[in-house]
């Protein structure tokens, strides 16, 4: 004789419906952790090249430091200068220099004093991406972009998804959770591209 509700095989439906309740629970816990891990490593290795980046430019600074007419320090090359200003192209949702085109691997400037490179590769992101540099005076208040020497990872709109959450987690590694629209990390969209500028030099 069998009593309602029960099984002399196995487990009831109740505690069937228990132990998957707990299972799926325990799996979406699994992956939320996993994607927490995922961007916070994916955000260290993008300070981490910033912060190389930026140790690179300084090195470059200290060997090539150079006058204008006025006897004034232009620290970084300007984009609009030759032999800079032929390098910007609108491509894959970026309208930047790619770092690798920079005075940080070639003599573009033709300094006397070049000693590079200033790296020992080209950077990409987690993603694929190469960085980018920008210094030609763009301005979006906004989002909390005016001007300024920085280093630019640009990517479309469509990838922003997969980008979202290493945003959050850069601002909080490089400027405490300042907020992305200031601090030397800041994000903001330009002409239909998505972009995490990592400020070197505010002039």
């Amino acid at each position: 004789m069998f009593i309602k509700g029960t099984s002399s095989n196995g487990f009831t439906l109740v505690e069937l419906l228990i132990v998957t309740g707990i299972v799926t629970m325990l799996s979406a816990v699994t992956i939320v952790s996993g994607t927490f891990l995922f961007n916070r490593a994916r955000a260290t290795q993008i300070a981490k090249d910033f912060k190389e980046t930026k140790a690179a430019w300084e090195l470059w600074k200290s060997d090539t430091l150079w006058y204008d007419e006025m006897l004034l320090p232009l620290r970084y090359p300007r984009e609009s200068n030759s032999p800079y200003a032929n390098e910007s192209s609108k491509i894959n949702c970026a309208n930047e220099i790619l770092m690798s085109k920079t005075d940080l691997f070639t003599n573009k400037s033709g300094k006397p004093n070049w000693r590079g490179p200033y790296l020992s590769e080209v950077l990409h992101d987690p993603f694929g991406k190469e960085y980018r540099y920008d210094n030609d005076g763009d301005s979006y208040p906004n989002n909390g972009i005016t001007g300024g020497v920085n280093i630019v990872l640009h990517f479309c709109p469509s990838d922003l998804p997969r980008y979202q959450g290493i945003i959050d987690e850069l601002d909080k590694i490089i400027d405490n959770s300042d907020g992305r629209t200031r601090g030397q990390l800041r994000y903001g969209v330009e002409d239909g591209s998505s972009g995490i500028y990592f400020l070197l030099d505010a002039q």
